[in-house]
């Protein structure tokens, strides 16, 4: 009798956890995909505007990652509490962030002194780079409590990085050959509107019973 209950009680956790990662899968991916081709398109119109394409694409991957980092250290102050809550915002925020940058750089191009206008572009590099930078770090520590932590961060971070070269595939042989700037920076906004309201459906049906401790509203 207690032999058949062992065998009958140890499928239950693998099983759940084998259902939970797929649905996780397709957020990770597109986190990854969005912040790069952000720094693209702001790169791409730098160039147009103040020219020398060497260098506005050398600053904007040397800040933005450097700004990754920032936003990495940053994240250990994000309190455990409403975790989730909080990684959906900073999705939503990348999503506005990223979303009028381009028009942001087209509108201020007449406006304001070269030096100045460089200034814009490395700043909104910098925010770009710094809400990236909070993306894993919060998704390894929401994750925690469900995955070890080996296969927790490898999952993480390998969906996270394949999604940035699927990006420097994508941005010059499709979103930008047919979308443009403006319609490729459209449809990244919208992806990470869909990307932030699909965690909450995900923590909504994956997590019932812990929705409380860690996104918006209790179940």
């Amino acid at each position: 009798m207690i032999v058949s209950l062992k065998v009958e009680k140890s499928p239950c956790p693998s099983k759940k956890i084998a259902l939970r990662k797929p649905s996780w899968g397709l957020p990770f991916f597109i986190a990854g995909l969005c912040s790069i081709i952000y720094e693209l398109l702001i790169s791409t119109t730098s160039s147009y505007f103040l020219g020398d394409s060497i260098t506005q694409f050398s600053l904007t991957i040397g800040f933005y990652m450097a700004a990754m980092g920032l936003g990495s250290y940053l994240s250990q102050w994000f309190p455990e509490e409403r975790l989730a809550a909080w990684f959906i915002g900073v999705e939503g925020l990348l999503g506005l962030v990223g979303g009028a940058s381009v028009p942001l750089l087209y509108f201020f191009f007449t406006r304001l002194s070269p030096e100045a206008y460089q200034g814009l572009v490395v700043g909104l590099t910098v925010v770009i780079g710094v809400l990236t930078g909070f993306e894993i770090p919060l998704l390894a520590r929401i994750m925690k409590k469900y995955y070890p932590l080996r296969e927790n961060l490898a999952n993480v971070m390998s969906l996270d990085y394949f999604g940035a070269l699927l990006a420097t595939l994508l941005f010059p042989f499709l979103l930008f050959r047919f979308l443009g700037c403006s319609g490729a920076r459209c449809f990244l906004g919208w992806s990470m509107s869909a990307w932030a309201f699909s965690s909450c459906s995900i923590l909504r049906a994956g997590y019932p019973g812990r929705w409380s401790e860690g996104c918006l509203v209790s179940p």
